[in-house]
């Protein structure tokens, strides 16, 4: 590759890792079919897996002003690069398929804006899923009105039963006087 072609592929490398989010990897060992399927799979959840010239990525990050990241670009690296808008899917596919194939080994990752060491980005294979977090909160919400209705009707269904009684105390009262008269 001439001078020219590493410019503009640094050029465009860097206004890809503008993403949301970068894992960074270590695939040795890992057959082409393995390295497909991981790429296939990322697809689904807007994000890739790209093979980068260490140099290159590491010129990539200076330019935008990541630090720390450099230091992970050592031996075979491949970045798993996130452009979605809920990357903790793409992060728990890749947790996930790093359990089944251990050749591929989580080096460390930038998410929202901050740099994330290796445990850490398994610590986010934990949280569940946006949906299921939107579901829960919105079953609180429910729940938090169901009881407020309740405790609002509550006084209310008192005064209720304290009006009857005393209506059946005076009602019965007047039927005592009147039954005498």
């Amino acid at each position: 590759m001439d001078r020219g072609s590493k410019e503009n592929f640094l050029g465009d490398f860097t206004t890809v890792i503008k993403s949301k989010g970068l894992v960074f990897t270590e695939y040795h060992g890992l057959t082409v079919r393995e390295f497909n399927e991981l790429r296939n799979t990322l697809t689904a959840f807007n994000a890739s897996y790209q093979v980068v010239k260490n140099t290159i990525a590491s010129i990539a990050l200076k330019s935008l002003n990541i630090e720390g990241l450099q230091e992970n670009l050592k031996g075979p690296t491949a970045i798993a690069i996130i452009d979605s808008d809920d990357p903790l899917g793409a992060v728990k596919k890749l947790i996930q398929f790093s359990k089944t194939h251990e050749k591929l080994k989580i080096k460390e990752g930038y998410l929202f804006g901050k740099r994330l060491k290796t445990s850490e980005i398994k610590g986010l294979a934990d949280i569940p899923s946006k949906e299921v977090l939107l579901t829960k909160t919105v079953m609180s919400l429910n729940a938090l009105l169901v009881n407020l209705v309740r405790v609002l009707s509550a006084p209310l269904g008192e005064i209720v039963f304290v009006l009857d009684r005393i209506q059946k105390k005076t009602g019965g009262e007047k039927n005592e006087h009147q039954n005498r008269g």
